[in-house]
């Protein structure tokens, strides 16, 4: 196409294919490596590929792409769905605040929190320290000195 200087309308009508059809062969240049040899050595379909690889975590990705071919499409969408999902979830798990802090938090210049980590952006110092006294009156460091 870049070649050719052509689009992939045009190349869909070289090709006498349709639209969707060169689509869906230009995504597969887009998938990992790992799929793509599976599919080079014609061990994983085009429709498996496109669906496996959408699965970011390697390890999982060829799993389920070693079972694609003996799966139903459904459900090879279902455990590619299941793997994406797992993912995002460890992902906010490991982000999430310690629960006390959502209220400690609420209306201060916050710009991040991330694990055990709070990320604060001050205007200037008076911004600074009157963020201070409301985590002072909000919270009784005192009794959770370490």
């Amino acid at each position: 196409m870049e070649v050719a200087g052509i689009g992939q309308e045009a190349l869909a009508q070289k090709m006498h294919k349709s639209i969707g059809t060169v689509n869906a062969r230009l995504a597969l240049l887009s998938l990992p490596q790992d799929i793509r040899d599976l599919l080079t050595q014609g061990k994983i379909s085009i429709r498996a590929a496109l669906e496996v690889g959408r699965v970011g975590n390697d390890r999982k990705r060829l799993k389920i792409a070693a079972k694609a071919e003996h799966l139903v499409h459904e459900e090879l969408q279902a455990r590619v769905q299941k793997a994406i999902e797992q993912k995002h979830r460890k992902q906010y798990e490991r982000r999430a605040p310690h629960p006390t802090w959502k209220d400690l938090f609420v209306g201060l210049p916050v710009k991040r929190i991330y694990k055990d980590q709070v990320t604060f952006v001050f205007k200037d110092e008076e911004e600074f320290f009157a963020a201070l006294r409301t985590l002072l009156e909000r919270h009784d460091f005192e009794n959770h000195a370490a």
